[in-house]
């Protein structure tokens, strides 16, 4: 038994939406230019006389800048202090530190390393007696030697 739909076939649709995403869209026209307007005159001296600030006025605001540069505090880090300049400070008198306490185990590790040093010492000083007692006794038998050939 077949089974029956009730939707259309939608191949015929797949087709045209496909010959329609080929095609390229049409260009959107720009939209009309406005006017633009440079908004200078809306500037009023304290006076409320002009269009400009006054001399006295620009002065006046310089001053306050100024005056807010020394000031303010900065926000931004890491000048999280004001700006006025600050004068150096000698710098606080050293302190001696104290050497640090020792412990047992600095003081077991000083003593192996002053037994380990004795050993070497001791051991060179025999190494060295040692070649000295070797070096008399090859000259000795030289003598020896030397001795029997001259007969």
């Amino acid at each position: 038994r077949a089974r029956r739909s009730h939707h259309p076939p939608r191949r015929l649709e797949e087709e045209e939406e496909g010959k329609q995403l080929g095609k390229p869209k049409p260009p959107k026209p720009p939209p009309p230019p406005q006017p633009f307007e440079l908004l200078t005159d809306a500037i009023k001296d304290p006076g409320g006389k002009g269009t400009l600030p006054a001399p006295a006025e620009k002065e006046r605001v310089l001053r306050d800048m100024a005056r807010d540069e020394l000031v303010l505090p900065e926000r931004r880090w890491p000048y999280l202090s004001t700006r006025a300049p600050v004068q150096p400070k000698a710098p606080p008198p050293a302190v001696a530190v104290p050497p640090p306490p020792t412990t047992t185990s600095t003081e077991l590790r000083r003593a192996a390393l002053e037994m380990d040093k004795l050993k070497r010492q001791i051991e060179e000083e025999r190494t060295a007696q040692a070649e000295a007692r070797r070096r008399e006794e090859a000259k000795e038998a030289t003598k020896k030697v030397a001795g029997a050939l001259d007969l």
